[in-house]
């Protein structure tokens, strides 16, 4: 790493990794809602927007395209107290893109007609976080916990009054401020050269320096550039007075789901209790074996989900305890989360194995971070602009190592005060909330058909006769610090874990202070060489790179090495999923490979989530459209443990019976969510529409009816007959010895094939055949502020070489350079979101649109997208669209390929579905050979009118 400051220009930190196949460059800005003045809510962000909107050297949109044409990506992101840019690029151009980037942010156009068009776009995006209920909580909460004059308490994306009001002066003054390039942060990191980054981003201040002091000298000004200045810190003020007691409201919104959420004031990052405050986090509501879970969502069964989480900033911060429940056990979950919570102070201090845990989870956190540029690059911008230093980072991970129990039960103590705490409700519109029933039971009405008791009012409510108000809420948070009962002598603990991991920990920190560049080539330097015999391994290593071995009855294992971070990917792939189920079956794949990693035949749930999480590793099973599996990812110090772990799922899941009610439970619950997102909602609907009666046409999660029919012995025997060693591909990427590998799994899994089932599958259904002519719904959705349009066609499947094109059709019409991007929200500013994507299966999967506007663009919007797809039917891209398109793509193929959980998945699917064994060199061939002809029969072919199904979705307008 170096750091340096340029001359009247940044301070410049680079983290070089030569062996990185991308590049990231990121600017960080001291500007947020913390250093906004009275009437300039939302100012941060608006100028976020408005920075992608032209500059001294780019015209509107320019930036975003010449990254894409460099294979890259770009976008921005505003926070309470900063604001950054990032983009992601090919090595060879990083520079140059520095040199754009640092034009875009420095010296941008405030176009009077750009910022009306932006304008907008902006409203379009607060009307969308009033369709989601998490963020309308979330907005009050922060306003209750802060108040309306903290810069914290006011919305990041401001209001409706405010945005209205911004004009060209304004987005100056404040650019002016905050974004001088004195005093801001770049950061490289990737492929890059610390002397070409310097020179570059020096060469670009010195000759816009120039250009300056011409124009001002012209003018007759006697300055013509100002003098350096020092870094600001950024700082905000204190909230208000915490008061007597708690605060809490109710909100009764279109939503699923009841959203409870509980926030306690907390010091700001650069606290003395911050480290402790993250393993008191960590603790209460990280992953299964975490005692809230334990506790909220297994042994009572009042949430469906539960987190707890730290929002540290510059100013104070919030200690976040909630998650989703029933309407009507609101109040009892609230109480209960507090008693946990409390618990930990004097009752249940942590116990050696959960902060053994919690150590174990900050290391390998802090390792997967490594695998992509963008996140190292994160984590060094943010230390230097909010701390003052890049070492604050690694210096807080030396902190939060040496965080003692002693030191969790004292910040509990500290921090979890009632008089700190502010609470808040979000109960679906018509619910009472007031009445008992399980977490699958409830009284939620449909969105936006029902008035709850105290009306369909919109934003925080008070008492309420009939259900959960403010006051009852009020009254349950008072009862959640009642004295704690003494704890029973013998309770069930977690099981001890194992010395390695604690090894394996602290001997990743002991070698994390090496460079990137010693990271990436440790493994060539230790990498043992194996003494066991060829024959046992049955191995062959192709010229990509991967080493194949076939295990015992006969599945077939891939390993693939390498990587800069010190991580393994483990993934277990067979055919099935949605595609090879029956109607009666629907939901049945779903259900069973998120309950087959709960227990085995040694280890119940409780024990399994206590390993894993012990391990810093993440198991879980999947269940897509064409398969199912299992995925395991963790650091390579306890690959040993995942390969034991995995291997006695594929032999030996437990399937009990409260495991498979409490999945049961869960997906029931993420189902009635389907209105808590109206985009997805939007998606579902639209692929029920194409593809009608194929699998495919089906709800992901199945049927509530089939999964109410399934017991422990159906899951065992349809396990046992689509998890078999003929139907499975395990594929192993990241910092292993592949030989090594080979033996492990082939020791764990020798007799695998012995109680395997030998027969067929079921045959594949009939291919779906597309629309002979239109489809098209509208579905009403009261009180929704946006509309969602998704048109979905037909497309390609994995062996169809239209792929290619059809990728680069949807990339050039959906990216920010694309054609639907710039017509639907750079030129018209009609839509905040615009989405365009292809997703190929065994049977031809959806190529989709969406774009999200007003109800009154809703006939615009529909029109530019006919409009863009006759354009390329009949001429098809511009040649700067297609190679622009092509660029894009492969870089987003390497940038795909910096974590290993990709490169594994890519192996395995590769080798399931019998497809070519691309790799980067093979895919840039293929898409680089794709021409203009190629693209142009595959929009005849595919998006030929009345051949699709289009949604829209959102309130009624125009009496349509």
């Amino acid at each position: 790493m170096t750091q340096t400051r340029i001359p009247d220009g940044p301070s410049l930190i680079v983290l070089p990794d030569k062996n990185a196949q991308v590049a990231s460059v990121q600017v960080w800005f001291p500007a947020g809602p913390a250093v906004e003045r009275p009437g300039e809510d939302g100012l941060a962000h608006f100028l976020e927007h408005m920075v992608f909107k032209g500059s001294r050297n780019l015209g509107v949109g320019e930036l975003a395209a010449r990254v894409e044409a460099a294979g890259g990506d770009t976008n921005a992101y505003t926070m309470s107290d900063a604001t950054y840019y990032y983009l992601v690029c090919l090595p060879e151009a990083a520079e140059a893109c520095a040199v754009m980037l640092a034009d875009a942010v420095w010296w941008p156009k405030f176009s009077t007609a750009e910022i009306e068009r932006e304008r907008g776009v902006i409203l379009a995006e607060l009307d969308r976080s009033e369709d989601q209920p998490d963020q309308v909580l979330q907005q009050y909460l922060f306003e209750r916990a802060y108040g309306k004059m903290h810069p914290y308490g006011r919305p990041i994306m401001g209001a409706v009054r405010s945005v209205k009001r911004f004009d060209a002066a304004a987005l100056r003054r404040f650019h002016r401020r905050c974004y001088a390039p004195e005093g801001c942060v770049v950061v490289a990191s990737g492929n890059v050269s610390a002397k070409g980054m310097r020179r570059a981003l020096a060469g670009k201040i010195k000759a816009e320096n120039r250009s300056k002091k011409r124009v001002l000298k012209k003018a007759g000004a006697k300055r013509a550039v100002s003098k350096t200045l020092p870094m600001a810190l950024p700082m905000a003020p204190p909230p208000e007075p915490k008061g007597r007691g708690p605060r809490a409201f109710v909100v009764r919104e279109r939503s699923g789901l009841a959203h409870l959420e509980m926030a306690f004031r907390i010091p700001e990052f650069r606290h003395e209790d911050a480290p402790s405050l993250g393993v008191l986090a960590m603790i209460l509501g990280m992953g299964e074996s975490s005692r809230l879970y334990k506790r909220v969502c297994v042994g009572r069964s009042l949430m469906h989900e539960v987190t707890a989480e730290n929002f540290f900033a510059a100013g104070e911060g919030l200690l976040f305890l909630g998650g989703l429940t029933a309407p009507g056990r609101v109040a009892e979950a609230a109480g209960e989360i507090l008693r946990v919570a409390r618990e930990i102070i004097e009752l249940a201090p942590p116990t050696p194995e959960e902060m053994a845990r919690a150590r174990v989870n900050f290391l390998a956190d802090m390792e997967f971070r490594r695998e992509g540029m963008g996140g190292y690059a994160r984590i060094a911008g943010y230390a230097r602009l909010m701390a003052g230093r890049v070492g604050f980072a690694e210096n807080y991970l030396d902190r939060l190592l040496a965080v003692t129990a002693e030191d969790v039960s004292r910040v509990a103590a500290s921090w979890i005060r009632l008089e700190g705490l502010t609470s808040g409700v979000l109960l679906p519109e018509g619910a009472n909330g007031g009445s008992r029933g399980g977490p699958g039971g409830g009284s939620g009405a449909q969105a936006g058909s029902g008035n709850g008791p105290n009306g369909p009012t919109r934003g925080p409510s008070g008492g309420s006769p009939g259900g959960l108000g403010a006051r009852e809420l009020h009254v349950a948070l008072k009862r959640g610090f009642e004295p704690l009962e003494p704890m029973p002598q013998k309770t069930r603990g977690l099981k001890p874990l194992k010395d390695r991991p604690k090894a394996a920990a602290l001997a990743l920190k002991e070698k994390g202070r090496v460079s990137t560049r010693q990271a990436s080539t440790r493994q060539a330097s230790t990498r043992r060489a194996s003494m066991r015999r060829a024959s046992t391994r049955r191995a062959s290593k192709g010229k990509d790179g991967i080493h194949r071995f076939t295990l015992p009855g006969g599945a077939r294992l891939l390993v693939r090495p390498g990587g800069a971070a010190r991580v393994i990917a483990i993934r277990a792939v067979a055919l099935g999923g949605q595609r090879l189920e029956a109607k009666n079956e629907a939901g049945l794949h779903n259900l069973m490979s998120s309950v087959a990693p709960q227990a085995t035949a040694s280890m119940s749930s409780e024990a399994m989530a206590a390993r894993i999480d012990g391990l810093g590793a993440l198991v879980e099973g999947f269940s897509g459209r064409n398969s199912i599996g299992l995925s395991a990812s963790g650091i390579s110090g306890v690959s040993d443990e995942l390969i034991e772990i995995v291997s006695e799922i594929l032999t030996k899941p437990r399937f009990a019976a409260d495991d498979l009610d409490l999945v049961r439970r869960e997906i029931a619950a993420e189902r009635r969510g389907d209105m808590d997102d109206l985009g997805n909602l939007a998606r579902l609907r639209a692929m029920a529409l194409l593809y009608s009666s194929h699998p495919f046409g089906r709800h992901p999660l199945g049927n509530s009816r089939v999964l109410a029919q399934l017991t422990p012995a159906i899951l065992r025997r349809t396990w046992r007959r689509w998890i078999s060693p003929q139907n499975n591909v395990l594929s192993v990427a990241g910092d292993i010895d592949p030989g090594d590998v080979a033996e492990k799994f082939k020791l764990r899994l020798n007799d695998w094939a012995k109680d395997s089932y030998r027969g067929r599958l079921p045959r594949n259904p009939e291919a779906p055949s597309p629309p002979t002519k239109g489809r098209s719904r509208r579905y009403v959705v009261e009180r929704a502020s946006q509309s969602h349009i998704q048109l979905v066609f037909m497309g390609a499947d994995f062996h169809d070489s239209r792929r290619y094109a059809l990728s680069i059709l949807t990339t050039a019409l959906g990216s920010q350079g694309g054609g639907l991007f710039w017509e639907l929200r750079e030129r018209r500013g009609l839509a905040y979101a615009v989405y365009a994507s292809s997703e190929e299966g065994l049977a031809p999967g959806p190529i989709s649109f969406y774009a999200a506007t007003g109800p009154e663009d809703e006939e615009k919007a529909i029109g530019i997208f006919h409009n863009e797809f006759e354009r390329v039917r009949q001429s098809g891209l511009e040649l700067v669209e297609l190679e622009r398109a092509k660029a894009f793509l492969i870089g987003d193929y390497l940038r795909s390929l910096q974590r290993a959980g990709a490169r594994a998945l890519e192996v395995a699917f590769d080798e399931l579905y019998g497809l070519d064994k691309e790799g980067p060199e093979s895919y840039k061939s293929k898409i680089q050979s794709v021409s203009n002809e190629d693209v142009i029969a595959v929009a005849r072919e595919l998006l030929a009118p009345g051949k699709e199904a289009m949604v829209r979705l959102g309130p009624l307008f125009g009496g349509k």
